[in-house]
């Protein structure tokens, strides 16, 4: 518990930090043509990002796979993979350059080419980042898998840290350059220390290697669950698509709530999804499913308290909070409105709390399939519920749906975790659709 609540304190200053970064961003830039192309630049940078992730996202479940019967493959297992890593970021990083401009013109196509020249330069330097983003995520996945956690929390603070440095001392004279600097030097320095790290106090040497023979397997799966979470990553788009047909106003709303909710939501239960995710993949690749099953369980109960807990106070005292730091940018309408829509929101993310250990589970288990069929089960509820209450819930109709969504998709992972850890669909490895 000690080491939860230092794993807990650290999150909570980097969302500090984040929450800092965006203060001292509005105070510089407000809202005007930089700020504009600075958003322009990191939705691109986003997508780009998302694209190096596509091959190697089960890195953690076959490492642990591997390390159960030969520590030293598993090592190499390492190395080939980011050594992959490093070369797709690098791939990427040279179409993104060639491709620029179009691309920011297909996300903004009413900017001016002053702003486009801005988010092209800005995303010039902040696509190099492409290179090694990745391979850090990665050297965080096998220290977390070696039951080590404290030093990816405390890199994550690196990045809003020197971003708001950029912002005080460099942006009056350069613009959002500096800012795009500053990520590249965290994700840098971020990626070197997680390496030197890994040397040390583990072992295992980073030196070129280009092929393991589960190299193809972990493509086809981390390609297929990358896909089914982009599946359900679409009901957001559906939300905005939904919101934005309200009177101005109406999608802030949603988007202040969510906010609010995802910060508490990653101050508390982060650190404890994070350990859960390393000891699961562990138990699974040693066959531990006895174990396993009272994790789990613990976990999604304590998950769901733990957030429960945090969201209370703001249960009761979030307009006042509202009154006494933005009553100048909020009417007492606009207030009771974001009120309304966390509250009604809440729901869902309570249901994400339990929902999360047990889709770690079937992750574990490479049941991919399964994840795609509970995402596309869920987006569905999700549409037919929006479609069929829209016209007479009014924005909370986004609120029920998301509820009704998270619902299906929480059952639907009980169900396949529990009947993976019983034995009936999964002995430790192949997958049951």
């Amino acid at each position: 518990m000690k080491k939860i609540f230092l794993y807990n304190s650290v999150i909570a200053l980097q969302t500090l930090l984040a929450l800092g970064f965006q203060f001292a961003f509005a105070w510089r830039f407000g809202a005007s043509a930089l700020s504009d192309s600075y958003f322009a630049g990191m939705a691109v940078f986003s997508l780009a990002a998302g694209l190096t992730a596509f091959f190697t996202y089960m890195f953690m479940q076959y490492y642990n796979d591997i390390k159960a019967s030969d520590k030293r493959s598993a090592m190499d297992f390492y190395r080939a993979v980011v050594t992959v890593s490093l070369l797709t970021g690098l791939g990427v990083f040279i179409l993104l350059a060639v491709s620029a401009r179009p691309l920011i013109s297909v996300f903004a196509p009413g900017f001016p080419d002053s702003a486009l020249d801005d988010s092209r330069s800005f995303l010039l330097v902040l696509g190099a980042a492409l290179v090694w983003t990745r391979a850090v995520a990665l050297n965080n996945s096998l220290i977390n898998a070696e039951m080590r956690f404290l030093l990816p929390y405390l890199m994550s603070l690196a990045a809003p840290a020197f971003n708001i440095l950029a912002v005080i001392f460099f942006s009056d004279r350069f613009g959002i350059e500096p800012i795009a600097w500053a990520t590249l030097a965290s994700g840098l320095l971020s990626f070197g220390v997680s390496s030197y790290f890994i040397n040390r106090e583990l072992g295992i040497k980073l030196v070129p290697l280009l092929w393991h023979p589960a190299l193809p397997e972990l493509f086809r799966k981390s390609l297929s669950i990358r896909a089914a979470y982009q599946v359900w990553s679409f009901r957001e788009s559906l939300a905005v698509n939904f919101l934005s047909r309200f009177p101005a106003g109406n999608l802030s709303y949603y988007f202040y709530a969510v906010r609010v909710l995802s910060a508490l939501f990653n101050v508390v239960n982060t650190p404890v999804i994070h350990v859960f995710a390393a000891r699961a993949s562990r138990l699974v690749s040693l066959r531990g499913f006895a174990e396993l099953r009272r994790l789990t369980l613990s976990t999604a109960v304590r998950s769901g308290i733990f957030f429960a807990a945090a969201c209370l106070p703001l249960v009761f005292f979030l307009p006042d909070l509202l009154r006494a730091f933005f009553s100048h940018k909020f009417s007492p309408e606009d207030i009771g409105r974001i009120h309304i829509m966390f509250l009604s929101l809440l729901p869902a993310y309570l249901g994400l709390a339990g929902e999360i250990p047990f889709s770690n589970v079937v992750a574990a288990i490479k049941m991919t399939g399964r994840t795609m069929l509970i995402y596309l089960s869920g987006l569905i509820v999700f549409t037919v519920i929006l479609a069929t209450l829209g016209g007479r819930a009014g924005i909370y109709a986004v609120s029920v749906s998301m509820f009704g969504a998270q619902a299906v998709v929480l059952w639907g992972f009980i169900l396949s975790a529990g009947s993976a850890m019983s034995g009936r669909t999964c002995s430790g490895g192949p997958e049951s659709v």
